[in-house]
């Protein structure tokens, strides 16, 4: 009896220590698991990042490249904060032919030649089949009225019967009467300044001004924003010229007309003599065009100097 009672209790102390070792298996088994799921770097900066679309939870066992959402972003808040250098308006191309000849293109084409020079007028170049729609002269001198060789069939407005407002192929304008030199009176000299409106921006050409603008004048001409300015008229002192570009609130004051080797025997003033005592910002041109249009007009008064063609 006793000996069974001491097998018995052998069993006994069989199976708790059993027991006891499945105890601590089991025990040990949730903290391996803690240490396989504790986050590396890695995945806590996974984890902080904004999910992936559909991912869910699963960022964290198929973490994405960490470094790769601040990179993108970065860009494009660059790009965004810089100001624009273009713009979205209808641009008006100008080019400068020499001498007091100008041609303007709006955005939708239409083409204006103002005062071209006949070919042995000047030494510039004159242009091969240049297209025109509409040609506006401001006086009938040689080296301002070469209408008939601008190519196509254009509308021709020569000088005293261009004055008062006109309207062809797309462009209205308006012919302004002033003064070829300093004389004044009904019997003074004359020759048709024109003003016009191209893609929001308001052009004037002066033709050969040669008087300050009277109060009816400067009425007729109105604000302008591009001004095409005789500066090397002898009958005009530079004072003369900045105070017209003033009276007509010009911004944009590019000059013409001038002496160059082009032009070496007209009585001319050069162009470094109306600027070298100037106070306007002067703006160098590497080309004989530019554009423009109302959005970028300069803020302050300025002279752009197209260069040579």
């Amino acid at each position: 009896m006793l000996r069974l009672q001491r097998v018995s209790l052998g069993v006994l102390a069989v199976l708790l220590l059993g027991i006891g070792l499945a105890c601590a298996q089991s025990t040990k088994q949730p903290a391996a698991t803690n240490r396989t799921t504790t986050p590396s770097s890695t995945a806590r900066s996974v984890d902080n990042a904004a999910p992936l679309p559909g991912s869910g939870d699963n960022r964290v066992s198929q973490p994405a490249k960490p470094a790769a959402p601040e990179t993108a972003a970065t860009p494009a808040t660059a790009v965004a904060s810089e100001p624009p250098t273009t713009s979205t308006e209808p641009s008006t191309l100008v080019r400068w032919y020499g001498h007091a000849f100008i041609y303007l293109v709006n955005s939708t084409g239409v083409r204006v030649a103002m005062d071209p020079f006949a070919r042995n007028s000047v030494k510039y170049l004159f242009p091969g089949r240049l297209p025109a729609d509409t040609v506006l002269i401001s006086t009938e001198a040689e080296d301002h009225a070469a209408g008939e060789l601008l190519f196509g069939t254009p509308q021709i407005f020569r000088s005293y019967t261009a004055v008062g407002v006109n309207k062809a192929n797309g462009l209205i304008f308006k012919g302004v009467s002033v003064n070829r030199d300093s004389k004044i009176g009904p019997n003074a000299p004359k020759c048709t300044a024109f003003v016009f409106s191209l893609d929001g921006v308001n052009f004037a050409h002066l033709g050969v001004v040669g008087n300050i603008l009277d109060a009816r004048q400067r009425q007729e001409l109105g604000r302008v924003d591009v001004l095409f300015l005789p500066v090397g008229s002898p009958f005009l002192t530079v004072t003369d010229l900045n105070r017209i570009a003033t009276d007509l609130q010009a911004k944009i004051i590019v000059p013409i007309t001038y002496k160059t080797e082009q032009t070496p025997d007209m009585n001319l003033r050069s162009l470094d003599d109306y600027l070298k005592d100037q106070k306007l910002p002067v703006k160098r041109l590497t080309k004989s065009e530019f554009s423009v249009n109302a959005e970028l007009l300069p803020a302050q008064p300025t002279i752009y100097i197209p260069a040579n063609p």
